[in-house]
């Protein structure tokens, strides 16, 4: 009797509690993005006619049925297809939009990193404070890609016109901390000959040596502006202006909490860091011109600051059009232009003083018609020209210059 007892207030606890959720799923409403991962959530799907086929590598996708008419295009295979990609899309808007999805994110990183030890979490990991992602392996094709579009770009806009055309790399924080705390990660002086062989026409500067990991964000994949004065030195140098600075400035600190994209990824709570930025008279008297808006804006960006990725404050972040920036205080006429991915929005700064004008131009989003453009950077003649890109970019390049 007593045992029946146990087993029906078990059931009814178990049912109130499939129904307790089911409950507060439906009731729950949806979210756009997840600001903890920096992604936007999946909304709930429509039902869509369609057809899997086979793609050009051999894998199967799902292709929409466009002005789909009940009489003519249905058949039974249509309808399985449609079926199938529904339940699939349901099933990632259920995942994405569960009610206590950030919670069960940081008790699975909980148990997985503190109680069972496991040294990462979904390849997140954190070695004293710092927090990185692995990356195994080089992606040959990747690092090809990146050079086949700063080839094209030399031939096209630089060859015989540029002054000095630079290549620099920039190492994420695994090339300080990986190996020798047992993390998987590639060879980065590998990936550098790959790129450097297959750019044959740029010189290298090599800024390994000028970084550590204290140089870079505990939970963020990016530098520190106030700790890169070296890198800039010593490309400063390599593009023959380095007698004209004065590497004067003085360190601020913005006011709001500062937790990088890896803070949301590793799933643990962690420490808020502050994000520092560095003035100085020159730069204040800079003017910075967006060429996607069409306006004037400031350098350093506090609505930017306080947006789902506060790192933004730089250069406002990526931009599908270059960002000139003037310096009155120059007169020597020399132009730099800076083609870069993230790293590069606080970098540039750095760079004002011995230059009248820089252009930065995001590699990653930019389009490429503004290139070119006589109204924008109008022709290369005379001018340095920077290629200043992250090891994490070079190794996942499908995204550049799609535009």
């Amino acid at each position: 009797m007593k045992t029946n007892v146990k087993n029906i207030v078990t059931s009814l606890v178990f049912v109130i509690f499939i129904l307790g959720v089911a409950l507060a799923c439906l009731l729950h409403s949806p979210r756009e993005m997840s600001e903890s991962e920096r992604r936007p959530l999946e909304q709930f799907p429509e039902f869509v006619w369609g057809e899997y086929v086979v793609t050009k590598d051999g894998s199967n996708q799902f292709a929409a049925i466009k002005d789909f008419k009940l009489g003519e295009d249905f058949s039974i295979g249509v309808l399985n297809s449609s079926i199938k990609n529904y339940i699939s899309n349901f099933e990632d808007y259920s995942l994405d939009q569960f009610p206590l999805r950030d919670k069960m994110r940081e008790l699975k990183a909980f148990v997985e990193l503190k109680l069972f030890g496991k040294k990462d979490n979904n390849d997140i990991y954190i070695v004293d404070g710092y927090i990185s992602e692995m990356q195994p392996s080089i992606n040959d094709a990747s690092v090809q890609n990146a050079a086949n579009i700063w080839n094209n770009i030399y031939n096209k806009y630089l060859k015989d016109k540029a002054d000095k055309v630079i290549l620099s790399v920039i190492p994420d924080k695994n090339y300080f901390i990986a190996e020798e705390n047992g993390y998987l990660a590639y060879d980065y002086e590998e990936l550098v000959e790959k790129l450097t062989a297959a750019c044959p026409d740029f010189d290298y500067v090599d800024i390994f040596g000028e970084l550590s990991v204290e140089d870079y964000y505990k939970t963020d994949t990016h530098w520190r502006q106030e700790q890169i004065i070296d890198v800039a030195k010593k490309l400063a140098d390599a593009l023959g202006v380095g007698d004209e600075y004065s590497w004067d400035f003085k360190t601020n600190e913005l006011d709001i909490p500062f937790y990088g994209v890896y803070a949301g990824q590793l799933g643990l709570g962690v420490e808020s860091e502050t994000i520092k930025y560095l003035t100085s008279d020159v730069l204040d008297n800079c003017k910075l011109y967006d060429y996607e808006t069409g306006k004037y804006v400031d350098i350093y960006d506090r609505a930017k600051a306080e947006g789902l990725d506060p790192y933004d404050f730089f250069l406002s972040g990526a931009k599908k059009g270059p960002m000139r920036i003037e310096n009155p205080a120059q007169d020597n006429g020399k132009t730099l232009v800076i083609f870069r991915d993230s790293f590069g929005s606080s970098f540039a700064p750095l760079m004002v003083e011995g230059y009248s004008t820089i252009y930065v131009v995001d590699i990653r989003v930019t389009m490429a018609g503004y290139i070119n453009s006589p109204a924008v950077i109008g022709g290369f003649a005379g001018k340095d020209v920077l290629f200043l890109t992250s090891a994490m970019v070079l190794n996942d390049s499908s995204e550049l210059m799609k535009n």
